[in-house]
């Protein structure tokens, strides 16, 4: 299950429609990130503007890995909760 549930995150077999970045504070977030990042590289030399970038790819990495994991979590969460109210017995009033 896991690995069918990885193939909906990464949409190869149904893409995840929605990601929240068209909601404003997500995109004002990415914004001020994307403005910070640039304005710190004016500062930076050469050699640490190389070390910044690498720094960069890998926390996009690391974010890329927590999110998947993070929908395959809840996703089984969630197929737990389904099948727990399937299959409960009805308890009377």
């Amino acid at each position: 299950m896991t690995k069918t549930i990885a193939q909906i995150w990464k949409g190869t077999l149904d893409p995840a429609r929605y990601s929240g970045a068209d909601q404003p504070a997500v995109r004002e977030l990415a914004d001020c990130l994307e403005q910070d990042a640039e304005e710190l590289a004016k500062e930076l030399t050469e050699e640490a503007k190389e070390q910044f970038r690498c720094y960069c790819d890998r926390m996009n990495d690391y974010i890329a890995l927590i999110n998947e994991q993070a929908f395959c979590d809840g996703f089984c969460l969630g197929a737990k909760i389904v099948t727990e109210a399937l299959t409960a017995p009805v308890q009377p009033e």
